[in-house]
């Protein structure tokens, strides 16, 4: 094989297991997919993806951008998926587009087949793993559109994002239960999907003017006095200290309480290490924050 030829093929393949879904994938099943995939140009302004319609096959963006519009209900975004983000997953499991997606640009992409993918992927895990996440899509519970409301998480490339998605579960807590008390293990973070949530003892400093509103928008364990608390936490708040996640022995700085009826996605310390470990320019992003809104 030709070094030129040989060296993209490879690329390819290294495409291929950095997707989301595939992480864990042997090399020779990421090189079958290789092997079946297609290269195709799409001109700016062409659609790529229809909300409800089947889903054809998984589609990998080699370069240009694609614009993305997630719906119209209480939490939309308006979003685009670049070089290196993929969609059209749910091909693999016979499931539908949950978002329109337009060529922003003109748009090259590599392209595997439905029948494809259900042939080489047969036996591994991805198909279990995209179900969940479409299942979650279909119930108006996509971590992409719940992100559009956190100013620093909503940054995140969308192979972040659905790194995050994958790993999430959902869970509910009624008004007035406390999700987790000060003094606990921290045993997970979450982000909140709908209900209202607070750090009571710091509303109460807050009431009493002994936290400031300094604009940070982001309370530290060592600087607590000084920067501000919300005094109610809303749809897409980050909630949980990664840097006591990953130490065994952190606890909770402030008991967290649901002022109403909540959903949430969950994430467990073991899930936080995992993520943070592959990306972790979002370490940077959350640090040791109680906190990101």
């Amino acid at each position: 094989m030709p070094t030129s030829l040989y060296a993209n093929a490879r690329n390819l393949i290294e495409t291929v297991e950095d997707t989301t879904f595939f992480k864990g994938l042997s090399v020779e099943l990421a090189g079958s997919l290789v092997q079946v995939s297609e290269t195709k140009t799409v001109k700016a302004g062409n659609v790529l993806a229809e909300v409800g319609e089947i889903c054809q096959g998984l589609s990998m963006i080699v370069s240009g951008s694609v614009s993305v519009d997630e719906g119209n209900d209480s939490i939309s975004s308006n979003n685009h998926w670049v070089t290196g983000d993929s969609f059209g997953e749910e091909a693999i499991i016979g499931g539908v587009s949950t978002v329109k997606a337009v060529a922003a640009t003109d748009v090259e992409l590599i392209q595997i087949s439905k029948l494809d993918l259900e042939w080489i992927l047969s036996g591994t895990q991805v198909r279990e793993r995209v179900k969940k996440v479409h299942d979650m899509r279909l119930a108006s519970l996509s971590l992409e559109k719940v992100l559009c409301r956190n100013s620093v998480l909503n940054c995140m490339t969308r192979s972040q994002k659905l790194a995050f998605e994958s790993n999430a579960t959902v869970e509910h807590v009624g008004a007035g239960d406390c999700v987790w008390t000060r003094g606990d293990k921290s045993a997970f973070a979450l982000i909140l999907i709908q209900g209202r949530m607070i750090f009571p003892d710091a509303v109460a400093k807050l009431m009493h003017g002994l936290v400031k509103k300094s604009g940070t928008m982001m309370i530290k364990q060592e600087d607590t006095r000084h920067n501000y608390c919300p005094e109610v936490f809303v749809e897409g708040a980050w909630l949980g200290n990664a840097t006591k996640l990953i130490d065994e022995s952190g606890t909770q700085t402030n008991t967290l309480k649901a002022i109403s009826d909540c959903s949430y996605f969950r994430f467990s310390a073991k899930d936080v290490i995992s993520l943070l470990e592959a990306n972790p320019g979002f370490f940077v992003s959350i640090g040791s924050s109680e906190f990101v809104i």
